[in-house]
């Protein structure tokens, strides 16, 4: 059932299955510039967790008829997979996983913005050569200690400090020993918010 897009029909569809039609409130979506937030009138059923949405979980669809209109007509897949499925499309798309919030008369799901490498870097103190080593193992998928100190002009025991750092500070992981080692971006610091 993909869309292509991580904010596409199983948000829309969880709030026509899920939302409480004996409250006169609407279905609000609101799109900012970091975000998009939609907001369903009711709340989870009361043996259903905010947690229990990121696993496997039974399908309590509030409006039944609804829900399995919605799967005759192939617009959703199967009952309970949806929280899911949005899970899943957001890690692939690589933007942060949706935020869901329950309370007790309306129920909330966030879709942030992903934040770029670069405010990702600001806050973690980092000098200028250690930017352009970041830069360049971007550039060209890898870094060397060598490539480093001759990019940043510095020693051989500075260019092992500075990379030691980024290292522990995981922005950079290292692939291979001794002097073949290389160093690339961590699939930690892409895949954080």
């Amino acid at each position: 059932m993909g869309t292509g897009h991580p904010y596409g029909s199983s948000g829309k569809s969880n709030a026509v299955c899920h939302r409480d039609y004996a409250d006169s409130g609407n279905v609000v979506v609101k799109i900012f510039d970091d975000q998009l937030e939609i907001w369903n009138p009711g709340s989870l059923p009361l043996d259903l967790t905010v947690d229990d949405l990121r696993k496997s979980h039974e399908s309590k669809p509030r409006n039944k008829l609804i829900a399995r209109a919605f799967f005759l007509i192939k617009y959703i897949e199967q009952f309970g997979t949806g929280t899911g499925r949005m899970i899943s499309d957001c890690r692939e798309a690589g933007v942060p996983e949706p935020e869901f919030e329950s309370r007790p008369a309306s129920f909330r799901i966030v879709f942030r913005k992903p934040v770029s490498l670069v405010e990702k870097l600001a806050g973690l103190h980092l000098n200028e050569r250690q930017m352009k080593g970041i830069h360049a193992a971007i550039q060209n998928a890898k870094i060397t200690r060598r490539d480093y100190a001759t990019l940043t002009a510095t020693t051989t025991a500075t260019a092992k400090r500075d990379l030691a750092e980024l290292v522990a500070k995981k922005i950079l992981e290292p692939r291979g020993r001794g002097r073949s080692v290389n160093y690339i971006l961590s699939a930690q610091i892409m895949s954080r918010k």
